[in-house]
């Protein structure tokens, strides 16, 4: 698979592109974040998940604002930025916002974490599992799942979480 970088640092991008193809067997062809913005604005993005709608944020330009893509890609976010079950499943929702019918979401989440580190700095996090991630998606529209765990051994020193999980799913 051929990707496009914007910028040095986001090979990472590769890596996930790997395992999605890898562990899903879909063939969908997308872009990161970053990639999908710089194609439609020159301008930098804020996103806050915060807010029902997450790219209305001053100073985006009103294109920004109102940009539903096709695809949107949620790189181990909403579990990690909250210790909050009922937090995280606002976060949920307000993702769910920027998903027009009949495009798609691609999740990616830690299992059942407790917490992960950032250097040294001990974060907590949202335990969630599949079951809980399809609730909240089907809660908001999303329908036609492909849902794929893969099983990481746990390092209890560096992170709290067992397995990462993958979502594939389509707005009606």
């Amino acid at each position: 698979m051929l990707t496009r970088k914007t910028k040095y640092y986001e090979e990472f991008s590769d890596f996930v592109y790997y395992l999605f193809e890898q562990h899903t067997g879909a063939r969908y062809g997308f872009f990161s974040v970053e990639e999908t913005v710089s194609i439609k604005s020159t301008e930098p993005v804020e996103i806050d998940v915060g807010q029902e709608n997450p790219l209305a944020v001053d100073p985006n330009p009103d294109n920004v604002k109102n940009m539903r893509p096709d695809i949107v890609f949620v790189p181990f976010c909403p579990e990690s930025i909250t210790n909050s079950l009922s937090q995280y499943k606002k976060y949920i929702k307000n993702i769910s916002n920027l998903v027009d019918s009949e495009k798609f979401i691609y999740l990616c989440s830690l299992k059942n974490a407790m917490f992960y580190r950032s250097g040294e700095k001990k974060i907590s996090a949202t335990p969630v599992d599949e079951k809980i991630i399809v609730e909240e998606l089907s809660r908001n529209g999303f329908v036609d799942f492909d849902v794929r765990t893969i099983v990481t051994k746990e390092n209890k020193k560096s992170r709290r979480y067992k397995d990462t999980i993958y979502v594939w799913a389509r707005k009606k």
